[in-house]
C-alpha cells in the first residue's frame, strides 16, 4: 500500500492555487455577450446595466436597474451585505459606479431596457445635467430602494 505524505509546503501551494480563483471585485459587463440575471434578456445598451458581487464572490449581472431591484429580494442575502452593488453611469456609459451612492433619474424620455426609465449618475452634477433636458424624477438610492422592493 503506498503512503503520501504532505508537505507544509504542498499543502499552503494547492490552498493558495484553490483560493486564488476567489475575488469579491467587480467585473466590466461584457455588453452584447452577457445575459440578465434577473429577466434573461441579452445585456446591450452600454447606458443601462448594473451588477451585484454576493457576500461569498458570486456576481450576478444585469440588463437594466430596474433588474437588479427587482433581483434583490428574493437573495438569501440583505442588499446592504452585497460586497457591491452597481449600475452603469449613464452619463459615462459603460462604467459601473457604486448604486448605494449614486443618484437616479426616472424620466419615461430615457427609456430603458425594463421600460421604467431609470437611469443611475455618478454625480449631483450629471444628474441635474439630465434632468435639465429630461423631465423626470430624481431619486436617491433609499428612495429607489424602497420604491421598487415594496411592490
Amino acid at each position: 500500500m503506498r503512503r503520501y505524505y504532505f508537505s507544509s509546503f504542498s499543502i499552503l501551494l494547492w490552498l493558495s492555487i484553490a483560493l486564488s480563483g476567489c475575488s469579491y471585485d467587480p467585473v466590466p459587463i461584457n455588453y452584447g455577450k452577457d445575459v440578465c440575471d434577473n429577466c434573461r434578456m441579452q445585456i446591450e445598451d452600454r447606458g443601462y446595466g448594473a451588477e451585484i458581487v454576493s457576500p461569498k464572490g458570486k456576481i450576478y449581472r444585469f440588463d437594466s436597474g430596474e433588474c437588479l431591484l427587482q433581483f434583490l429580494p428574493g437573495q438569501p442575502f440583505p442588499a446592504d451585505q452585497a460586497r457591491h452593488l452597481l449600475m452603469t453611469d449613464r452619463s459615462a456609459p459603460g462604467n459601473l459606479i457604486d448604486a448605494r451612492s449614486a443618484y437616479y433619474l426616472i424620466s419615461q424620455q430615457l427609456p430603458s431596457p425594463m421600460g421604467a426609465g431609470l437611469s443611475a449618475f455618478r454625480s449631483q452634477d450629471s444628474l441635474r445635467a439630465f434632468h435639465s433636458r429630461y423631465d423626470g424624477e430624481m431619486l436617491d438610492w433609499k428612495e429607489l430602494y424602497l420604491r421598487f422592493t415594496k411592490r
